[in-house]
């Protein structure tokens, strides 16, 4: 939500006398920025008033900053290295930064601690202006070092604003916090009112008003890159004044990250390139910041967290990868469990059913074969009613056992509900299903089952078997259970301990063709 300056804040702003102001110098050069028809040889005049300036000038124009390849020792040759525009606003930071020091006094406001953080953003503001290709760095460069002036101009208005005990000025959100429940507004917002007072271009005070809140600021792409800038020179000024205590290491990254799209592991390399422009800002305003902060030591702590963070990362990437194994082996097991039968371990009717209609389809398309047979343990209930139920499940079990040691791994059996199971053959022909089954008969008929006395008794078993193929189809899968249950049916019936293939045709022979 923008803020916005209360009406009696912004007339004690107009009438107070001790505001700070640019000197006459600055205002020269203020009405060179205004200027739509300004030429060099117009600027030379205004920027040979100031020696000191023109000398700062030439510094910085045979500085590292700006690698000309050979010497520059005139203002006209300065300014076809820096660019007229980039000269005027150099000229108009040097100017203004000697101007406002030169006006301060002793008040609640850390002066020291103030043009260090502006030191500070002024260099950052430059390499994060390189990393997101603007074109205006010396602009960008001026409003970093004024993105502060409203806490002058606050420090005059009212001297006890800063003095109190509970304010740490260390930390700028809370001097920002600390301003909007005294004023309603943050100096950010009385920065940019006073430089829109001075005539500055739009964009330089709009981002000093916006500097604590880039997200509010202008939707247009280069201002508000423009504006993202500057905010984000404050957060790395505010990272290498309290050597990243606090927190502020990774505050900084999520603001860069969320403004700039700058990833973490940039930094370290923001701050290396950092260091030059550092040196360069410490000559041109004599601000001494170097020697309070200590890069190298940040840098390697950036690179560390980058470490700590990547590893994290790998970590919680490895907790999903398992997390989703054991999620995906659970569903299996639930799955398996879903289709087994609880006794047996067998698959139940439902599986049962479901597969059925699958095969029974696959061979319609297909063309194929596959044999289906029925087998119900012979005399069942009377193992149940004389030795009882737990004995009937031991049966049960050793069934089951039987029945899956007889059978392919690409066959299928089943409990298809009681003593009774399901034996499907895929690609069986009648004569393989015979072998298959008779084995499977001589097995039950070979295997003893011991009871509680310590005797054993025997469990024979009957067979129903019915083959569904191209040349003796069936209509339906229900048609061949039909079957398969009726042979199960005559062998029972004469006798059991046997198998019986069904011999009669389907009473409703189907087309030949797939299914559509």
């Amino acid at each position: 939500m923008t803020e916005h300056i209360s009406p009696e804040l912004e007339r004690q702003l107009k009438t107070c006398r001790g505001l700070p102001s640019p000197p006459t110098y600055a205002l020269k050069i203020i009405e060179l920025v205004n200027d739509p028809e300004l030429d060099i040889r117009q600027a030379v005049k205004v920027f040979s008033l100031d020696p000191v300036i023109v000398s700062k000038i030439l510094r910085i124009a045979n500085s590292p900053l700006y690698a000309s390849q050979r010497n520059v020792d005139t203002l006209q040759m300065a300014i076809l290295v820096l660019g007229l525009n980039a000269t005027i606003s150099l000229a108009l930071s040097f100017s203004l930064v000697n101007g406002l020091r030169h006006n301060q006094h002793d008040a609640g406001l850390n002066h020291p601690l103030y043009w260090k953080r502006t030191g500070l953003a002024a260099a950052a503001s430059r390499v994060l202006g390189i990393y997101s290709e603007l074109p205006c760095l010396e602009e960008l460069f001026i409003t970093a070092l004024l993105q502060d002036i409203g806490m002058l101009a606050l420090d005059r208005l009212c001297p006890d604003l800063y003095g109190e005990s509970t304010l740490n000025q260390h930390q700028h959100t809370h001097v920002i916090n600390h301003e909007r429940q005294k004023l309603g507004c943050s100096h950010a917002t009385v920065g940019g009112w006073l430089l829109a007072q001075w005539r500055l271009p739009d964009r330089l005070h709009m981002a000093v008003t916006y500097s604590e809140d880039p997200l509010q600021g202008s939707s247009d792409d280069k201002q508000a890159t423009f504006v993202r800038c500057v905010a984000g020179a404050g957060a790395l000024a505010d990272f290498l004044l309290n050597e990243g205590q606090d927190n502020t290491l990774r505050n900084t990254m999520e603001k860069l990250e969320t403004w700039l799209g700058i990833s973490r592991e940039h930094l370290p390399n923001l701050l290396e390139e950092m260091q030059p422009v550092l040196t360069e800002v410490d000559n041109l305003f004599d601000m001494n910041i170097s020697q309070a902060v200590h890069p190298e030591d940040l840098i390697e702590m950036a690179r560390e967290s980058q470490l700590l963070t990547n590893l994290h990362i790998c970590q919680e990437v490895e907790k999903l990868k398992e997390g989703t194994m054991n999620l995906e082996t659970q569903y299996e097991q639930l799955q398996n469990s879903a289709q087994r039968d609880e006794l047996t371990k067998l698959y139940n009717r439902s599986f049962l059913d479901q597969y059925l209609e699958k095969i029974f389809k696959q061979s319609l398309r297909d063309r194929s074969t596959f044999t289906l047979g029925f087998l119900d343990l012979d005399h069942f209930k009377q193992v149940n009613d004389t030795h009882g139920h737990s004995v009937g499940d031991q049966v049960l079990k050793a069934a089951a056992d039987i029945l899956q040691a007889q059978i392919r791994g690409s066959d299928v059996v089943g409990r298809y509900g009681g003593e009774e199971f399901l034996i499907v053959l895929p690609e069986t022909p009648p004569a393989g299903a015979q072998e298959v089954f008779c084995r499977i008969l001589e097995t039950f008929r070979q295997t003893r089952h011991p009871i509680s006395s310590g005797q054993q008794i025997g469990v024979t078993a009957s067979i129903g078997i019915a083959t569904h193929s191209p040349e003796q189809p069936y209509s339906t899968i229900g048609q061949l259970i039909d079957a398969a249950d009726q042979a199960l049916y005559q062998v029972k019936h004469h006798g059991r301990n046997n198998f019986k293939m069904c011999e009669e045709r389907p009473t409703s022979v189907m087309s030949q063709t797939s299914p559509q």
